[in-house]
C-alpha cells in the first residue's frame, strides 16, 4: 500500500518549494486551499458534503476572510491530513 510511501511523504512535505508548502503559504482563503488540494489529487473540486465535513474539523476561513499571513501550524497539519486522505482515497490512482 502507498498510504505512507515515499510518493505520499513527498506530496505531503512542508519543506519550502514543495507543492504543499506553496498551497499553505500562498495568500488566499482556506477554502481555496482545500479546493486546490482536492483538484491536484483527484482532478475535481471537493463536493459540498466534503467541504462540510472538512469545515467541521478545521476552522476554514472564506474568501472574505482571506489570510494575509501563512496559516497556523495546526491548520497546516489539518490541511496535510485532508490532502493525505485525498491521496489515499479510491479516486486517486497512480501509474508506475
Amino acid at each position: 500500500m502507498m498510504m505512507n510511501g515515499p510518493l505520499i511523504r513527498e506530496a505531503l512535505s512542508q519543506r519550502p518549494g514543495s507543492y504543499f508548502h506553496e498551497v499553505v503559504h500562498t495568500r488566499g482563503s482556506d477554502i481555496d486551499r482545500v479546493k486546490r488540494l482536492c483538484l491536484s489529487a483527484l482532478g475535481r473540486f471537493p463536493s459540498s458534503a466534503e467541504m462540510k465535513a472538512i469545515g467541521e474539523i478545521l476552522p476554514l476561513r472564506s474568501s472574505s476572510q482571506s489570510r494575509q499571513s501563512p496559516v497556523s501550524r495546526p491548520l497546516a497539519e489539518g490541511l496535510q491530513d485532508v490532502f493525505w486522505a485525498y491521496l489515499n482515497s479510491n479516486e486517486f490512482i497512480t501509474v508506475p
